[in-house]
């Protein structure tokens, strides 16, 4: 603290500005002038997590005076420090976190200039129209729709969205066998599991259903908690897979009513096939 009052005292400013400046001071006790320049001074936990904050200025806390004591409190934005390093967490590195962002998302090719519209389009329509819009991209592997998803997440993350992650291929194994568990904790771990899932504010699915894999019972997971974020209305889920709508269609029709309903009756559900992908053609909803 003493460093920042010399600095103070010592800068090249106009008199004015700085006799201003002392005046105030002057009538703060010495509590509240330590309680001042800790909120002025800056910290440095953008440079790990990249999330930039004006009010505790990267420090994460706020200081304030309360009968003559200074304390501190979490500032807002650590909400969103949590969701990053939960969303790190969960096996996507940093690096790809801040790599894949809508800003530097590959579109050579029509289908990926659409893509990226459509995405932008969509968090547009989050935010002006208060929606719980859902999003659903599908199709060959290599394509870019985790990057896009994963750009898509980070926008609503700066925007203090909290949002849970989730690799399908992943988690759905042991789901499965805590659901069909004999023994009661395994139970409840599963229930403990999913109600994150079906609750949160924003879930992302990543690489949801594979065709030639899935089971019954991965199914009746997959609707369990497709279906409770669709009959919520505040709930938003964002989806990447390798299955196109078509696909979902044949494979599940209810899965796909619901998906396409929530995701604005289908217009921000993208299919990328390999047509599409050689052909330079966009052909929404195939």
């Amino acid at each position: 603290m003493k460093e920042i009052k010399e600095l103070v005292e010592q800068a090249e400013v106009d008199s004015s500005e700085i006799q201003e400046f002392k005046n105030k001071i002057s009538k703060m006790s010495l509590v509240e002038q330590d309680s001042y320049f800790y909120n002025m001074s800056e910290g440095n936990l953008n440079e790990e997590d990249g999330i930039n904050c004006p009010i505790c200025k990267n420090k994460g806390k706020i200081s304030f005076v309360e009968n003559g004591y200074e304390k501190v409190r979490n500032c807002e934005c650590m909400n969103k420090r949590r969701m990053y390093y939960r969303f790190i967490e969960t096996g996507i590195s940093k690096d790809q976190f801040k790599r894949y962002t809508l800003s530097n998302y590959d579109t050579t090719i029509e289908w990926q200039r659409y893509a990226l519209d459509k995405a932008m389009n969509y968090l547009t329509d989050l935010t002006k129209n208060e929606r719980a819009y859902w999003f659903y991209i599908g199709g060959n592997s290599g394509t870019g729709k985790t990057h896009l998803c994963t750009g898509i997440i980070a926008k609503l993350l700066n925007s203090n969205f909290s949002v849970k992650y989730m690799v399908w291929n992943t988690e759905i194994p042991s789901l499965i066998s805590q659901r069909k568990s004999f023994y009661q904790e395994d139970q409840d771990v599963y229930r403990h599991r999913v109600k994150e899932l079906k609750e949160c504010q924003v879930l992302y699915i990543d690489d949801f259903l594979q065709l030639d894999t899935e089971t019954k019972e991965s199914l009746s997971v997959a609707y369990e908690i497709i279906n409770s974020r669709y009959t919520d209305d505040s709930k938003i889920t964002i989806i990447s897979s390798e299955v196109t709508q078509k696909e979902l269609y044949e494979f599940s029709k209810a899965l796909c009513g619901r998906i396409i309903e929530k995701s604005k009756r289908g217009d921000y559900v993208i299919s990328v096939n390999e047509e599409m992908s050689t052909n330079y053609r966009m052909k929404k909803g195939e």
